[in-house]
């Protein structure tokens, strides 16, 4: 009797558990997490009309009117007033009660009412207007940008009304859904705008190789990713042109958009390659942050920086520009340093970064490096695999490192030229020294 008491309760635990509502996808936003605490995001960068309620606009296909235009804060799937969204839920109580919401909190207060526009669904998906959550997340125009407050939200309780009373009440199951508005403001065009420069990517570099390129060494400001309207960047989006820079925009004819999502701790690119690209053409590169609804921000490199290499007449001197080559594919990072790599015993060993920096930045750029290093990848992997089991011979390998390593670290920071210079003198400060003291211990005899 205990033992089917406690089987029944259980069960009955189980089915409540199962019977508890998630979202599952969502519709007519401009992004969602349903991971962890459920958001959907309404992004209304741009501007654009529409007459389907049932799909958001691409307000990057419009052409813009700003400072910077074409440069101008844009969305890809921008909401607007007379948009739905629909929530798809998953539970065990679809087809069984019917779906209601209520305003969890937000500027017209707990507990509102907030009657969906499918209010006898069968538990199987609610709808909403989006002029009715702008206008819940504290809108005084709908979800018109000028009267949209950066960052505006509204928490909606959705639940399953089990007692048929038409709304939420404390026997309903429930999730919170949090909707935010995202709205950049004017100055989120391009870098370097008043009020922006320190809330973005403010410099990178395109390194070549085989069918793709790398974007190398961004320079991201202290607060990056955060951006000061109430959200943070997710992903930079790399606008690609094979004829100029002025078509390295969301409008260029010739633009080829890449997104590049940001690490977990929103610091650095997670993987910084653009592939697809054809060996052997002269790419030109510009770059843009998207919010967590997928708004387009921050334009980098902005017209105004640029020269005439960039545009006037746009060549590979643009620094801005790439050219990929499978020679270069060769030298790309997907290859170690081999018998640096060796020596040290892991591909993690920091050194390793100033070798492949001094390759990229230095050595590949010029005739005479390119053909060493080719001609190094082409002996490299035979030492490597030669000392990578020799305990001494690694030892001494990394001794012998030392100075290439100085060196390298030398023309990183103040130029080839230099670092040469500086050698030379340090080598010939060497050799001199045996022979002074030599000199000196003669005299005295």
């Amino acid at each position: 009797m205990l033992r089917a008491l406690l089987l029944g309760l259980t069960i009955y635990s189980f089915s409540a558990l199962a019977a508890a509502p998630a979202i599952d996808t969502v519709g007519g936003a401009s992004n969602y997490v349903t991971t962890g605490a459920v958001t959907i995001y309404g992004g209304i960068a741009g501007s654009c009309t529409g007459s389907d309620t049932s799909l958001t606009c691409n307000s990057c296909d419009v052409t813009p009117s700003c400072t910077n235009a074409p440069l101008c804060p844009c969305n890809t799937a921008r909401i607007w007033d007379g948009m739905v969204v629909r929530i798809n839920l998953k539970t065990d109580n679809a087809n069984t009660y019917n779906a209601v919401a209520q305003v969890a909190s937000g500027t017209t207060g707990t507990g509102t009412d907030f009657p969906p526009l499918t209010p006898n669904n069968g538990g199987r998906f609610i709808d909403f207007y989006w002029s009715n959550i702008c206008a819940k997340a504290g809108s005084t125009g709908g979800c018109d940008s000028t009267g949209m407050p950066n960052g505006g939200s509204v928490v909606i309780r959705i639940g399953f009304d089990k007692d048929n009373s038409g709304t939420v009440t404390t026997g309903d199951e429930t999730v919170d859904v949090t909707f935010k508005i995202l709205n950049p403001p004017s100055n989120y065009e391009v870098i370097g705008a008043a009020g922006n420069s320190d809330e973005g990517i403010s410099g990178f570099k395109p390194y070549p190789g085989d069918g793709k390129v790398y974007i190398e060494d961004p320079v991201t400001s202290n607060s990056f990713p955060f951006l000061n309207y109430s959200t943070k960047a997710k992903k930079v989006r790399v606008f690609i042109s094979n004829t100029s820079m002025d078509n390295a925009t969301p409008l260029g004819a010739e633009n080829y958009p890449a997104d590049i999502s940001l690490t977990d701790s929103g610091d650095n690119l997670e993987r910084n390659v653009v592939d697809g690209l054809d060996n052997g053409t002269l790419y030109f590169f510009r770059i843009s942050l998207l919010d967590e609804a997928n708004n387009v921000v921050q334009f980098y490199p902005a017209p105004a920086i640029l020269g005439a290499e960039c545009t006037t007449a746009p060549d590979s001197t643009c620094a801005f520009s790439a050219t990929p080559s499978e020679v270069l594919g060769l030298l790309s990072k997907d290859v170690n340093c081999f018998v640096a790599t060796a020596a040290y015993g892991s591909v993690m060993e920091p050194k390793l970064k100033v070798f492949r920096d001094f390759r990229y930045k230095i050595l590949v750029q010029n005739k005479w490096g390119l053909e060493f290093v080719k001609t190094y990848y082409k002996y490299g992997p035979y030492a490597a695999r030669y000392i990578a089991d020799k305990p001494i011979l690694r030892s001494i390998m990394r001794g012998l490192l030392w100075p290439f390593y100085g060196f390298s670290y030398m023309a990183l920071k103040i130029g080839f030229a230099s670092a040469f210079a500086v050698s030379l003198v340090l080598l010939s400060s060497l050799l001199a020294l045996p022979w002074y003291s030599v000199r000196r211990l003669r005299a005295r005899e």
